[in-house]
């Protein structure tokens, strides 16, 4: 408080009325240039102003108000025989009075509580009106301002250059425009050039206004190429997010496939030898016994595990190629060309695009049912699909208290193609449902949403004559649904995959014992090849290697980083309380899909840790390490 009374008896009667430690802190003035000097320094929150000093003019006080109530709200103090106190002076930036000889504790109390309140509320209009003044001189088009009669009262720089010889007060009606309801009109320069033209209703500085919008319609073009643009940057962020996980899925094929052509490299040298032996066993140079040896190497085992390993090659480049494909599909960019479209294939496609991302975070349940093709845009529809997944993803928890889901779910609903996708996130509150669909609207943390992907896929959804709406949310989850109109006159049938051979089982046993836990098969069958000098156990998950970790002793653990039930922070975790002596004989793998528990992990522990693919070489090497003797 910044008490501003040249009167001492004045004075201590007010401080007696704010006698309270625990609410005012009350610095004195005696007159307004000491008050100057004091609202400096102490920066008051409210300002209690005598204007009844007898050695300064009255009026010079009052004409002194303003300056203080810029910082803080302002309570004049008055005798009760002052004319005109409170016609005279509130008006005037003043935020309330009170006679000074009559207050009371209580009165004083509260018209202080109501002029902080009605300053705050002052304040917080001016704040909203050069907001909206800065926002409409901020706006590319022409804008004017005009009052109910039509006479101009404010214009923002583009058309103050565009009319400028339209001065404030003028008729808005001196350049040709009327100022119509809010039906659009079309309004044409003298240079030829259409303006699209909008009015309003507003209120400007407390009176109801139209406000009138230019926009120069030969831009439309533009505007249509910037909307797909803005389309194509959408893509191109969530290719963004998505790249941790297609670097984890493309990795889990390259390692396999890098492992197994070491092994199948060892098998054709073996081939080689025995190759080599037989035709020189006819000079005698090579023992009889020694070429049927090599035979017995080189038998059907061998040549039925290296079909195994180009099979297993096969299958993963084919998963590379697959990725790659559905990537390059998704961030071109589209044309307007249309085709019929399988939407069930097109939602396996974006699924398989964030398989990793879901993966490790919940449950992924495809109920797809027996639908008719769309026609329609293929890039279009997977963008939507896309983004719906994306969003269930990021609804998701960050703990991991429970089992999470996302579900997707196709079906035909009269001669509508329904397309569902749920999640158990944390639903969207009932405050900001409504705007769910607003570009550039987004409740995410900047560096992860836009408030772009929702109002695309919204738009996307319409120009395939459907519709993408908000179904259901709570606490426990949403449910979006898109809804394309179904083609009925063609069905498009897909023939059936080829079948596979099993693959045949591979056994080893050396002396060094080695636990290989990772949740891909094939990786774990490509790393035990890998490890064929050495005796090694393979478990699927961490829960099934701890168990075997309380049933037999391992000599080293290589266990993957991120894994569906138990990850690596969780076998590190349960390890040390177990088996602490084991820490520091683990090696850490990751094929780059990591959440930011795993990766705090790596960039917080001293740990063994390398990256897939691992080359064999490299990785029996790191193992020689840790059984070396220190």
């Amino acid at each position: 408080m910044l008490l501003v009374e040249p009167t001492d008896a004045d004075a201590q009667r007010i401080l007696a009325l704010l006698d309270d430690a625990d609410r005012y802190s009350v610095t004195r003035a005696r007159s307004v240039l000491e008050a100057h000097a004091s609202k400096a320094v102490h920066r008051p929150d409210v300002v209690l102003l005598d204007i009844t000093d007898p050695d300064e003019d009255g009026h010079d006080i009052i004409e002194a108000i303003p300056s203080f109530s810029e910082d803080a709200p302002v309570i004049v103090l008055a005798n009760e025989d002052h004319e005109g106190s409170s016609q005279d002076i509130l008006p005037v930036d003043a935020h309330d009075m009170v006679f000074k000889n009559s207050v009371t504790r209580e009165i004083l109390a509260l018209t202080i509580r109501y002029a902080r309140e009605r300053y705050r509320f002052v304040r917080a209009h001016h704040r909203t009106e050069n907001r909206f003044r800065s926002l409409v001189d901020d706006i590319p088009d022409p804008v004017l301002v005009a009052d109910m009669q039509g006479e101009l009262l404010h214009s923002n720089p583009p058309a103050t250059a565009l009319f400028p010889n339209l001065k404030p007060g003028e008729l808005v009606a001196a350049t040709g425009l009327q100022v119509p309801g809010p039906q659009p009109e079309t309004f044409t320069l003298d240079d030829q050039r259409p303006y699209e033209v909008r009015c309003n209703r507003i209120e400007w500085e407390g009176r109801p206004a139209w406000l009138v919008l230019l926009r120069d319609a030969s831009l439309r073009a533009q505007v249509a190429e910037l909307r797909d643009r803005l389309a194509h940057s959408e893509k191109l962020a969530g290719i963004g997010e998505l790249a941790a996980g297609v670097a984890h899925e493309i990795n889990n094929p390259l390692a396999f496939i890098l492992a197994n052509l070491s092994a199948a490299l060892g098998h054709v040298h073996l081939i080689q030898d025995v190759v080599t032996n037989a035709r020189t066993a006819s000079t005698g140079d090579t023992e009889p016994d020694t070429i049927r040896s090599l035979l017995d190497q080189a038998g059907p085992e061998l040549f039925a595990e290296l079909r195994e390993i180009l099979e297993d090659n096969l299958d993963g480049v084919d998963r590379i190629r697959t990725i790659v494909r559905e990537l390059r599909t998704f961030s071109r960019r589209e044309s307007e060309e249309r085709e019929l479209v399988r939407i069930n294939d097109m939602v396996k496609s974006a699924c398989h695009m964030l398989a990793s991302m879901i993966r490790h975070r919940a449950t992924l349940v495809k109920d797809l049912g027996s639908v008719p093709p769309v026609m329609g845009n293929r890039v279009k529809l997977t963008q939507i699909v896309t983004n719906l997944l994306m969003n269930a993803i990021q609804a998701l928890p960050a703990h991991r208290g429970r089992e999470e889901r996302i579900e997707v779910r196709s079906a035909l609903e009269d001669r509508w193609v329904v397309v569902t996708v749920s999640d158990t996130g944390t639903g969207i509150d009932d405050s900001v449902k409504s705007r769910i669909f607003e570009p550039f609207f987004t409740t995410k943390p900047r560096e992860i949403g836009t408030g772009i992907g929702l109002s695309l896929s919204a738009e996307l959804a319409r120009q395939h004559d459907g519709d993408l709406r908000l179904v259901e949310t709570s606490p426990d989850g949403s449910t979006f649904e898109l809804r394309l109109p179904a083609t009925e006159s063609v069905r498009l049938v897909r023939p059936p995959p080829e079948p596979r051979a099993a693959p045949a089982s591979i056994e080893s046993s050396r002396t060094c014992r080695v636990l290989l836990i990772d949740d891909e098969p094939n990786v774990r069958k490509s790393m035990m090849r890998m490890l064929r000098e050495f005796d090694v156990t393979a478990a699927g998950s961490g829960q099934e290697a701890l168990t075997m970790m309380s049933e037999r002793d391992f000599d080293v653990v290589i266990c993957d980083l991120v894994m569906p039930d138990l990850d690596g922070v969780d076998v590190h975790d349960a390890l040390s309380s177990v088996k602490p002596d084991l820490l520091d004989r683990v090696i850490y793998t990751s094929g780059g899909a990591y959440t930011p528990r795993t990766a705090n992990f790596v960039a917080k522990n001293d740990i063994l840790f390398v990256e897939k693919p691992v080359h064999p070489k490299r990785l029996v090497r790191m193992i020689e390490e840790v059984l070396s003797p220190r």
